[in-house]
């Protein structure tokens, strides 16, 4: 009986021990660096570089101005764009008013000058008519000689051309009384207003642009690297600072396709790094490629760089005060961590 007991405990541990070591083989240990969430603060307009508050290692914060560039042409071209906005607004406004009552009296009174003169001008013909009309009666009884007709008919003929002169004046005067009196027409306060509405998106571009001129964090972190000196020319695009935030950390590590079963979405994993050999940290799986690839050739050895793997990416959740971008870490995967 004792020996049939012995052999049952005997049993039971070998089922303990083949039971433990089938549980270890289903965790996994992948090693990956840390990452962290970088940003560039950039110039948006050329300009040279005025000021630079940025030393690698300060912390920043959200708003804080990082940079200022030159900014004295960008400010002349905005007054140009302003004066520009100003003229195309007193256009504008005129037309929209109508025209003054003083220009319409001052048309009135010039049409009324010119139907004066013309006045005169056509009594004085009416005579002189008359009087050529004599003239040619005596040239027929030889009371006068031609050479008095023709300087009779000269006076008619230059009446006539003064007469013929103000009839075209006078049509031009009414037509410029009619146009003041009826104001800017439709098609030309549409113009006006397309001519007021693209000085104003010229005003609104040079302010764009000038207020690019002081460079701001766009998000709390820390300056992991200073590109640009104060006294610099940069141009656009040029990046004046990298940030990172150490509060966003994640590792990147890469799964064998015949082990992709132990990773999904959200699950939890431990971490651990040689710096901390004493503590655990958490981090929980966020993306996996949706297509296998050949192992990085970062990876250390040349077996493991011709397998296909899936890049799994690992956010860390924890420990965020003391792991830092550049560490290594050891993640562990297993089945019961899902």
């Amino acid at each position: 009986m004792r020996k049939i007991i012995l052999y049952c405990i005997a049993a039971v541990f070998t089922i303990a021990i083949f039971s433990g070591c089938s549980q270890k083989k289903q965790e996994e240990v992948f090693t990956g660096s840390i990452e962290a969430k970088t940003f560039n603060v950039q110039s948006e307009v050329a300009g040279q570089v005025l000021e630079l508050q940025a030393e690698e290692g300060a912390v920043v914060h959200k708003g804080q101005v990082i940079a200022r560039l030159e900014d004295k042409d960008l400010k002349i071209k905005l007054q140009e764009a302003q004066a520009n906005l100003k003229l195309a607004q007193s256009k504008l406004a005129e037309a929209k008013a109508g025209t003054r009552a003083a220009q319409v009296h001052e048309a009135q009174a010039q049409l009324k000058q010119i139907r004066a003169t013309m006045e005169g001008i056509k009594n004085n013909l009416h005579t002189e008519q008359k009087t050529l009309q004599d003239y040619q009666t005596l040239l027929a009884n030889e009371a006068i000689n031609e050479k008095q007709v023709a300087a009779q008919q000269s006076k008619v003929d230059s009446l006539e051309a003064q007469y013929n002169s103000l009839q075209a004046q006078i049509e031009a005067a009414q037509a410029r009384l009619k146009l003041l009196q009826e104001g800017a027409t439709t098609y030309t306060l549409e113009q006006l207003q397309a001519m007021e509405e693209q000085a104003a998106t010229g005003v609104d571009q040079a302010r764009y642009f000038l207020s690019k001129t002081v460079l701001k964090v766009p998000a709390d972190g820390v300056i992991q690297r200073k590109v640009a000196e104060a006294g610099e020319l940069v141009t656009a695009g040029s990046t004046i600072a990298t940030i990172i935030d150490p509060q966003d950390l994640w590792v990147k590590i890469y799964v064998p396709e015949n082990k992709i079963n132990l990773v999904s979405l959200q699950q939890k994993v431990l971490i651990e790094a040689d710096a901390y050999p004493q503590e655990k940290f958490q981090g929980k799986i966020i993306q996996i490629a949706q297509e296998a690839e050949f192992t990085p050739k970062n990876v250390q050895t040349k077996e493991d760089r011709v397998k296909l793997v899936f890049a799994v990416k690992v956010k860390i959740t924890s420990g965020q005060d003391k792991l830092k971008a550049g560490l290594p870490v050891d993640v562990y995967l297993t089945k019961a961590g899902k």
